[in-house]
């Protein structure tokens, strides 16, 4: 076996290791969630701001405070379902030894 799969074979042990919930969190919500909402409310703002004619800070004010908040709950549910799936993903990688039994 290689230097290369060795290393990510102890890598993959080390997130099952630490478990599911808190993979689902980091990679789901913060490492996805969070910049694809950020992005997401930055070309709102600035189409707004384009065809509406007007500041940066007037659009976004303008989405205050329910588009804001109902992106955050989309957005974090979106992420949680990124988590989950690259969470099987994870598993699938790792082998027989660690998937689920039914």
């Amino acid at each position: 076996m290689s230097k290369a799969k060795q290393r990510r074979r102890r890598e993959i042990k080390a997130e099952i290791a630490r478990g599911k919930t808190r993979y689902i969190v980091q990679r789901g919500l913060l490492a996805w969630g969070v910049p694809v909402y950020i992005l997401y409310l930055l070309l709102t703002v600035g189409l707004q701001a384009l065809w509406g004619k007007m500041t940066y800070a007037e659009a976004l004010k303008g989405l205050f405070p329910f588009t804001v908040l109902f992106g955050l709950v989309v957005f974090a549910i979106a992420g949680y379902f990124v988590g989950r799936q690259r969470w099987r993903q994870l598993l699938e990688e790792a082998g027989p030894k660690y998937r689920k039994k039914k």
